[in-house]
């Protein structure tokens, strides 16, 4: 009787503290999950604000973060903020913007620049943050530079909904702790945002906020005083949170009452919370009440042996020997029902005799489990009492059939419905055990859960079809073939002997040197072999040549196929047939040499720019014409060789085609030369737009016309003396003597075109 008091209270106990983790460990996901959408609830709010509003300004998004007063109703955010997309081209209009916004700062940003510095096609910065003063730091930071950051916010983008970065270090954080981003999108209001593409050319920035992984867990968990458990969080076995670092939650050295681990989603990443249970789950009273219960009954048992030897001393030799034998038939029972209680298997017998009406004689531990019923449950009473009405019906009828037949049943494959763990699959087998007279007397049924068995082969069938279906589809549009370690062919798909001009059976058993072309040099296919050899995928172009003698391109990818020791044992080479493309390079080179050869003799500056305005092309022309040598102008900008005086008039006139109001800009202005004089040029100019329409630079001519400008001058000059000559003559009101000085003036001056000397 003491030892099971005993055994019951520990189970109890320890029933009772497994149930007790397992409540705190889902109330910490859960109020961990509620945390996180408080923080998307704030993005959400400053989507709101945009969306009804044409323009939102620095100083209205102050407002709207001061009246969300985030260190009351948000606490753990570090703050909230807008990202601004900025074409690569709009870069430099865009920060002296932002340097002149004065609608909180009179002086408005004058150091103001896009962090990191660099020419970037697009940028994602951060133009408001508030508070300000403690994410400093973040402004004018582009999230797009830096791959964590640019995956997340570029999957939001593309979806539409709020992203969260991976584990990163804020730039604010001088603790350097983790943290993350989350972004949610904004869209240009009218405008379609239904696919991928719509919302990109839509896309405006995104409502954002930092956050530090400690203070968001800390803050969320801050009144839950009471937790008996040590919490750690991964992503992708990164640390993101270590409640108590003098333990760790994973280390299996470490042996704490239970682990845990749960799955949390944040905004596309996933968070594995791995939970620990503390020391001081159990309370002392928890701890030792069994110990006491075992002490104090073993002590009791004492000293009613005692009194009971002095009573009975002479009939307990006597009853010794019967006492021996029934305490090793209970030993030997306890031991039989511990090993039938611990079996893999759920196995429980039904006592068939017609006193007993069908009902259950022995129910197992594993039997508890699986079919959520306690043996107190179903000792006793009938597969009716236990089972669905539809279930009882079935097995009936099935267990008199095997009585009938007298013979063991095997069954493969038996679907039933769990009271605790739905439909399962179960392999049974039911054995009729009958008594000397051959009526039947138990049913000994065995069953083994293999429910994940089955979803794993069902899982394994569905991705050898969709390997088959790869593998078709890789065969109809690819050129295919494998090998051994050797190199030896093993393989060759249809596509490989069209191109190759030889039969599977010419290919098989020979090496690719049957198709070596001798293009390329040994250390090429000496390189190729060390990669793949070392388990790493080749990817390359390699020039091949058929039966017939004539050749073909391959565009080539070689993927080894490693054993359990990581050694390459065969190679499958996935290649496409890009002959007509090398055939239009080649074209397009000898079209370039040509079309260069024409640039390189025009005597008119053929130029390109990127989308910051530096030059990226200009023929000889230009040294002719400015003196500066192509190597020392090229990566420079365009607006260091136009003259001082005339560099913002030049900026507004290329402001019309940078709004794209304008196809192209004509315009003259004078350019300086190498030699500190200038030269009058006229510039043509168009956009180079990308294929989304982005643009990319600017492309045109520099004509130099500063001959024609001179001419021009001296025109207006000898005009000016022709008409005074004209003025003389036709002047009435003069006297002789003034018509001559005029006339002699006049002619002087029209002397100097016609290069003749006049003497007054």
């Amino acid at each position: 009787m003491t030892a099971s008091a005993w055994q019951y209270t520990s189970q109890s106990i320890r029933q009772t503290a497994r149930q007790t983790f397992e409540r705190q460990s889902t109330l910490v996901k859960d109020l961990i999950e509620e945390r996180m959408q408080v923080y998307f609830d704030a993005l959400h709010a400053g989507q709101g604000l945009f969306a009804a509003s044409q323009s939102v300004n620095r100083a209205e998004w102050k407002a709207f973060v001061e009246a969300l007063k985030l260190q009351q109703r948000y606490p753990g955010i570090n703050g909230l903020g807008f990202i601004r997309y900025v074409p690569g081209e709009r870069k430099i209009i865009y920060e002296q913007q932002v340097r002149q916004d004065t609608s909180i700062n009179p002086d408005g940003y004058p150091n103001f620049a896009i962090k990191p510095p660099g020419i970037r096609s697009a940028y994602f910065v951060i133009e408001y943050i508030e508070p300000l003063l403690p994410n400093y730091p973040a402004f004018g930071l582009d999230v797009r530079h830096e791959s964590r950051r640019r995956e997340a916010a570029q999957r939001a983008r593309d979806t539409g909904e709020i992203a969260a970065t991976a584990r990163i270090v804020l730039v604010q954080d001088q603790e350097k702790k983790p943290g993350l981003l989350i972004f949610l999108p904004l869209y240009k209001k009218g405008m379609p945002s239904t696919s991928v593409e719509e919302k990109r050319r839509a896309f405006v920035g995104f409502v954002y906020a930092p956050l530090k992984t400690g203070d968001l867990i800390r803050e969320a968990l801050a009144h839950e005083t009471n937790m008996k458990l040590d919490l750690e969080i991964y992503e992708n076995q990164e640390l993101l949170y270590d409640g108590d670092p003098k333990v760790s939650a994973i280390d299996q050295k470490r042996d704490p009452l239970y682990r845990n681990i749960q799955t949390l989603g944040v905004g596309g990443q996933r968070w594995d919370l791995h939970f620990a249970a503390n020391p001081d789950l159990l309370s002392q009273s928890q701890r030792y009440l069994p110990v006491l219960i075992l002490s104090a009954g073993s002590l009791i048992s004492i000293l009613l042996a005692t009194i009971m030897w002095s009573l009975v001393s002479s009939r307990s030799r006597a009853l010794a020997l019967a006492n021996q034998i029934t305490s090793e038939l209970q030993q030997t029972h306890s031991f039989l029902q511990t090993v039938i209680d611990h079996l893999p298997v759920a196995l429980f017998v039904k006592d068939t005799t017609a006193e007993r009406a069908d009902t259950f004689k022995l129910w197992n531990k594993t039997s508890e489990y699986l079919f959520g019923l306690a043996a107190k449950q179903t000792i006793g009473k009938t597969v009716n009492d236990c089972s669905l009405e539809e279930q009882a019906g079935f097995f009936k009828q099935q267990e008199r059939e095997i009585f009938e037949r007298e013979t063991l049943e095997d069954i493969p494959e038996e679907l039933i419905n769990s009271h605790s763990r739905g439909q399962r699959v179960l392999h049974t087998i039911k054995v009729p055990i009958f008594d000397k007279n051959n009526n039947a007397q138990y049913l000994l049924c065995i069953s083994e859960d293999i429910t994940e068995r089955k979803q794993a082969e069902e899982a394994l069938q569905n991705t050898l079809r969709e390997l088959e279906f790869h593998k078709l589809a890789l065969d109809q549009s690819a050129i295919v073939a494998e090998t051994d370690h050797r190199g030896i062919i093993t393989y060759a798909n249809d596509n490989f002997c069209e191109i190759s001009k030889y039969s599977r059976d010419e290919l098989i058993g020979q090496t690719h040197r049957l198709i070596k072309s001798d293009y390329h040099p040994p250390s090429f296919f000496k390189q190729l072999w060390s990669t793949i050899a070392s388990g790493n995928v080749w990817r390359g172009e390699i020039k091949n040549r058929a039966k017939d003698g004539s050749y073909y391109w391959v565009d080539t990818t070689i993927v080894p196929f490693l054993d359990k020791n990581g050694k390459a044992f065969k190679y499958l080479a996935i290649r496409f047939d890009i002959t007509q493309i090398k055939q239009t390079q080649t074209a397009l080179q000898e079209s370039e040499k040509r079309y260069r050869s024409v640039v390189d003799n025009l005597k008119e500056v053929i130029f390109q720019t990127d989308a910051v305005g530096l030059w990226t092309f200009l023929n000889p022309a230009w040294t002719e014409i400015t003196g500066f040598t192509l190597e020392e102008s090229i990566g420079t900008n365009f607006l260091n060789y136009v003259h001082p005086d005339d560099r913002q008039h030049n900026l507004e006139l290329f402001e019309p085609l940078i709004e794209r109001q304008k196809e192209y800009c004509r315009h003259e202005i004078r350019y300086l030369t190498k030699n500190g004089d200038f030269r009058w040029i006229e510039v043509f100019a168009r956009l180079v737009l990308s294929e989304d329409q982005t643009i990319i630079g600017t492309a045109g001519t520099l004509n130099d016309i500063t001959e024609r400008k001179q001419a021009e001058e001296e025109l207006k000059e000898n005009e000016a003396a022709v008409r005074a000559l004209y003025e003389v003559t036709a002047a009435r009101n003069l006297s002789f003597e003034e018509r001559i000085d005029r006339l002699l003036a006049g002619a002087s001056q029209f002397g100097k075109y016609i290069k003749l000397k006049v003497d007054r």
